[in-house]
């Protein structure tokens, strides 16, 4: 089967996803902080290792009010998996994404979906994925790394009045694809990370 969906880094999505409270030069780890925040930004995450950035400072620094604009399934999926993969390694983070897709999506992630199936319907050709029927796939490969993505995947990692924002703004006939994708990135790209990391 042909796949029209949308492809992005995993990585990429959940990088800036959220930050800890903790010192930077501190940091934690699953083993010791059950916590989202504390899985998250665990010092084997490589978005914190290394140089410290306005970015991963602010990040750190301002978890606690970031924290909620995450979905349930996300925070939950992080510690569920901080639990499972301590110390952490590689595996927490696949587990996480894959939790979190795993979840039956809210009310208001499912009526985006819905509202982008009207707008953006499959083709008739059943040989092609559309965009409707992949709009929250995400496909990890085995040994993690990169992975395909639905155009909606991200909606389910934020929480229901961001998820109803997108739907609101991003959704329409003109937007069946990667402009609905660039849409709703910036909008959680706007209401999930710090001034510092938004460029």
């Amino acid at each position: 089967m042909k796949r029209n969906g949308i492809v992005m880094s995993i990585v990429g999505l959940l990088a800036t996803a959220c930050s800890s409270s903790t010192s930077f030069t501190d940091g934690n780890s699953p083993a010791g902080d059950y916590t989202h925040c504390g899985a998250v930004t665990a010092t084997c995450n490589a978005f914190y290792s290394g140089t410290r950035t306005a970015c991963t400072q602010a990040a750190r620094d301002q978890c606690s009010t970031f924290e909620p604009t995450y979905s349930e399934a996300f925070r939950s999926a992080t510690v569920s998996c901080a639990r499972t993969f301590s110390p952490c390694i590689q595996d927490f983070h696949d587990c996480a994404r894959k939790e979190t897709v795993r979840a039956t999506p809210t009310l208001a992630q499912a009526k985006v979906k819905a509202d982008f199936c009207k707008a953006c319907p499959d083709p008739v050709d059943a040989s092609v994925a559309g965009t409707c029927s992949t709009f929250f796939t995400v496909e990890v490969p085995d040994g993690g790394g990169r992975g395909a993505y639905g155009a909606g995947s991200l909606v389910l990692f934020v929480n229901d009045v961001i998820a109803e924002e997108i739907g609101r703004t991003c959704v329409s006939a003109a937007s069946c694809g990667f402009a609905f994708l660039m849409c709703a990135t910036a909008i959680r790209q706007d209401r999930t990370t710090p001034d510092a990391c938004r460029k």
